[in-house]
């Protein structure tokens, strides 16, 4: 049993993290996080932003929290981390192949209602302000948990630290508008408008703060890392996206400061990839030929059969055709632009088997794809 697994299941657990775990000291008007030799280094796991947020001094200080407060902000931590460590271990005991990568959890509802529960009005607006921020963070920090970039836990909070910044810098610059409901309250859809122009705005600043967070980045992971990252980020929506991201150019978002229009996850952050229309430099008569084969495949909202057997066969169909839509687009290319394609995907991840096959039929028709050295340079 590891020495996680021992902590996890240790009897009174929960207890423990009340009285050893992180601990909050009012110190000249500022909240001060410390940590016990022997407690787990949340800034260094793929925590839910709820943990993540309240591991920084320097946000949990902006909520002004009393002495009371802080006391019961270390009860719900501690249920909170206590049951993600539960989970953590759960998952890891599960044989290899069943295993994604490193646990991550993005979000722990019921600890985002317990804090919530714990804050006045004014503080549970911040709050929530700043979990908006994580979710819509240029900085992507869990992004080295969930694409299983094997970071050391320094680099994990050095990524850590940069979110934090990255959430102050935003809390500055954008004011919000929107008025974020309690979870006892009901939502109501019709006050929605300044949280899009709040998004729109955010989107804006992320993009403003992209040069910080490339400098900073790119000192913190290893040139091999970071190009990993970038693979493992265009084929996290390639081709899901209906191969929209093989002609879609960021240069109108990137000086417009304006979200991605991808019809994915990617649309929330601004991304660290290379842009495949802008490596592949594809003539207009090529985009024009992509563009036809593209709509070939263009599946919209068309519903599947109810039915498993159907939709299995459904499902299939689609695959194959997705499969005969990039077969025919490798047609489209140069043999340096496939080179440059197949590097700026990278190795498929275990997972990806749809990814797998489109490799693998690109090599039994064409051979492996080398970069020559001038496009090698490029890339980088």
């Amino acid at each position: 049993m590891t020495k996680l697994s021992e902590y996890v299941k240790t009897a009174g657990m929960m207890k423990m993290f009340r009285i050893i775990g992180i601990t909050m000291i009012l110190v000249v008007g500022r909240c001060v996080v410390s940590r016990a030799a022997d407690e787990p280094n949340f800034r260094a796991m793929g925590v839910p932003a709820e943990i993540s947020i309240c591991e920084s001094a320097d946000l949990l200080s902006r909520l002004q929290l009393t002495g009371e407060q802080q006391e019961q902000l270390q009860d719900v931590l501690g249920d909170g981390k206590a049951r993600f460590l539960t989970a953590k271990s759960k998952y890891e005991a599960r044989p290899a192949a069943q295993q994604r990568g490193p646990y991550e959890r993005r979000r722990d509802n019921l600890l985002r209602n317990a804090i919530s529960d714990l804050l006045d009005d004014g503080q549970h607006q911040l709050f929530h302000q700043m979990l908006a921020l994580n979710f819509q963070s240029p900085v992507q920090a869990s992004g080295a948990f969930r694409f299983n970039l094997k970071l050391t836990e320094k680099q994990h909070e050095q990524l850590h630290e940069l979110e934090t910044q990255w959430i102050q810098y935003a809390l500055e610059q954008v004011p919000c508008r929107y008025r974020y409901p309690r979870h006892t309250e009901e939502r109501d859809i019709s006050k929605y408008g300044p949280l899009l122009k709040y998004g729109a705005d955010v989107a804006r600043v992320a993009w403003d703060f992209v040069p910080r967070r490339d400098e900073q980045w790119n000192r913190i992971l290893t040139p091999e890392q970071a190009k990993r990252w970038k693979q493992r980020e265009l084929q996290s929506i390639f081709p899901f996206a209906g191969f929209d991201i093989l002609q879609m150019d960021f240069r109108s978002a990137r000086e417009d400061r304006k979200p991605l229009d991808t019809g994915t996850w990617m649309d929330n952050n601004v991304p660290y990839l290379t842009p495949p229309v802008e490596a592949l430099q594809w003539s207009e008569e090529q985009l024009k030929s992509v563009q036809k084969q593209v709509r070939a495949v263009s599946f919209g909202s068309e519903a599947l059969p109810s039915d498993p057997a159907e939709r299995a066969a459904v499902l299939a169909e689609r695959q194959q055709q997705v499969l005969e839509c990039m077969r025919q687009i490798e047609q489209i290319m140069t043999a340096e632009q496939r080179a440059i394609f197949w590097d700026l995907i990278g190795e498929p991840a275990a997972g990806n088997r749809l990814l797998q096959k489109m490799k693998a039929n690109s090599e039994a028709t064409a051979g492996p794809a080398k970069l020559q050295p001038d496009a090698v340079r490029e890339q980088r």
